[in-house]
């Protein structure tokens, strides 16, 4: 190995224990918290909570499936690169729900439009009854549509991806469509919707005539929204530098390289589709948490309960001896 290949060998080892490691520690934190407060009673019946929590349940196995095997092999044999089952099950396990959560983002940008829609009959589109059945369906959908990537998988120079030609065109066109193009197209395009809707809310209503309901928009709503578009603009930016690699292999993909080149390949396909994409997964509840003081709050309120919980628990302890 040259000083190239090793250098940038020892800079993914340094971003891996030290950068991967810090946000999966506190992505597993925030997302444990984003379950506890949206399967709260308050949210089950809320449709754009169950998005939310539907998100941090793919976030979570995408964030888990995704870098542990990275983190394991920094000190360990990468089981990934040496079983073929391991190989296949991992890349299903940590794909299904990435595509998955990016469904469910798109589904809860438009459960935000409709929700901020001066027209009322645009709300019964934004029921608890179909949000379960939209839920149901994204999971069946793509439970089956991503069986077919594992079959395409192989291990070659201990390196678990597709080395048929064919194989690999297919995905990277199935990849560079589904995931770098239409979701990030229709979340920015239903962003801008919902920036219109607001201004017309503001417009329409006086300072001294507010409804209830527009109360109701003007706070919670109001925060989610925020919370929205500020969790799309961050998987928009963190996102885009995969779309760019996965265009940029798909047209190079004939293409002959030196050694050097290669290894610069590899860094940027690691930083791209690996660090960066499971660092999105990991930043949901530190974006509400920063963004919303409706989101402040109900945390504030878990964390007295919890705290409320264990005192009683511990005075108990103390009683019983």
């Amino acid at each position: 190995m040259d000083a190239i290949g090793a250098s940038l060998s020892f800079t993914q080892d340094v971003l891996t224990r030290y950068g991967m490691t810090t946000y999966f520690a506190f992505g597993n934190i925030g997302l444990f918290f984003n379950l506890n407060i949206f399967s709260r009673s308050i949210h089950r019946r809320n449709p754009g909570s169950l998005y939310i929590l539907s998100m941090t349940i793919c976030n979570f196995f995408c964030l888990n499936f995704g870098t542990i095997p990275f983190i394991y092999a920094l000190n360990h044999l990468d089981p990934v690169t040496t079983s073929l089952i391991m190989c296949k099950l991992q890349f299903y396990l940590r794909h299904t729900p990435y595509q998955m959560m990016r469904s469910f983002m798109i589904l809860s940008c438009f459960n935000r439009y409709i929700s901020s829609h001066v027209q009322h009959r645009f709300q019964n589109f934004n029921q608890y009854q179909i949000t379960n059945r939209c839920i149901i369906i994204v999971i069946i959908f793509w439970l089956l549509v991503c069986i077919f990537i594992p079959i395409l998988l192989s291990i070659e120079a201990n390196t678990c991806g597709m080395f048929i030609d064919s194989y690999a065109l297919l995905y990277s066109i199935y990849i560079l469509i589904f995931a770098g193009i239409l979701p990030p197209l229709v979340m920015i395009i239903c962003s801008f919707l919902i920036i219109k809707n607001l201004k017309k809310i503001r417009s329409r209503v006086q300072p001294l005539a507010v409804t209830s309901k527009m109360n109701l928009i003007r706070k919670r709503d109001r925060d989610y929204i925020r919370m929205l578009l500020v969790e799309i603009m961050i998987y928009v930016l963190l996102t885009f530098p995969y779309t760019l690699s996965v265009f940029y292999t798909t047209v190079d993909q004939l293409g002959s390289s030196d050694y050097e080149y290669e290894q610069w390949e590899i860094f940027l396909i690691y930083f791209t589709r690996s660090f960066l994409l499971y660092l999105n997964s990991s930043l949901s509840f530190w974006i509400y948490i920063i963004m919303s003081k409706s989101f402040r709050n109900e945390f504030h309120d878990l964390l007295s309960k919890w705290y409320l919980v264990l005192k009683k628990i511990k005075d108990k302890l103390v009683n019983f001896r």
